[in-house]
């Protein structure tokens, strides 16, 4: 497995949630992360980025469901069409530490 990011050495208190793209991992500041969700019912949104998959409503709000390996550019298949495997999570951003005006939703392979 190899491990993509960069090469800066994390503090001992600083709390980082990892997870996995295929056989790449990643790692994002838990300050950005507000839950972890199933990949459950989503509804496909007609006419948007590439890199938008899907919206799902989570807890009453509309969250837009983004495939990071098209943000990303790696190598990873699309990870909707990965031999049928629908065990995915959604790691939910914070939209405002992240900046933008809504919650979104990173879909990943796994999550530790």
């Amino acid at each position: 497995m190899s491990t993509t990011g960069t090469s800066r050495n994390a503090t001992p208190d600083e709390q980082v949630l990892t997870f996995t793209l295929g056989d790449e991992r990643y790692c994002l500041g838990i300050e950005y992360v507000v839950e972890l969700a199933d990949s459950e019912e989503m509804t496909s949104l007609p006419n948007t980025e590439e890199f938008v998959e899907d919206i799902m409503e989570l807890r009453g709000r509309t969250t837009t469901i983004i495939n990071p390996t098209k943000i990303l550019e790696t190598d990873r298949k699309d990870l909707f069409t990965d031999g049928g495997n629908s065990e995915h999570r959604i790691v939910v951003l914070d939209g405002e530490g992240i900046d933008t005006v809504s919650s979104v939703g990173w879909v990943v392979s796994e999550v530790f």
